[in-house]
């Protein structure tokens, strides 16, 4: 990844593509994303939310437990589904704040509120 618009998609598509495994569908479309405006990686992004929620809203304390898998690109990664939204999560919070230091590092104000409790995000 070489630049921020990589990064963003890197952190959407990644989002994604464990939704699809979450939800028992197939990622194999991928390429039917556009990336040509930040607006286009945010709509992948909201897909992948979308994929997210539709996995937590129907899961269980059990269904967490059951297994999964991906396999992609010459690799293979087992675990289970708790395993899996917790990576989700953990990938994607990691690459933004990386996304924030370097933009900060670089002279781009971020703002100030980056503890989750000064955002608005939820009450």
């Amino acid at each position: 990844m070489g630049n921020i618009r990589e990064m963003i998609g890197h952190i959407f598509l990644t989002e994604w593509v464990y939704a699809c495994v979450l939800n028992g569908e197939s990622f194999d479309r991928w390429d039917q994303f556009k990336h040509d405006s930040i607006a286009d990686l945010f709509t992948i992004g909201d897909h992948a939310r979308a994929g997210l929620r539709k996995y937590l809203a129907g899961d269980t304390e059990t269904g967490l437990s059951n297994p999964a898998t991906l396999s992609a690109r010459g690799f293979t990664v087992s675990g289970t589904a708790r395993k899996f939204v917790t990576h989700v999560f953990i990938h994607s919070l990691r690459h933004w704040a990386q996304l924030a230091t370097v933009l900060r590092q670089h002279g781009h104000e971020t703002g100030r509120a980056h503890d989750f409790v000064l955002s608005d995000a939820i009450e």
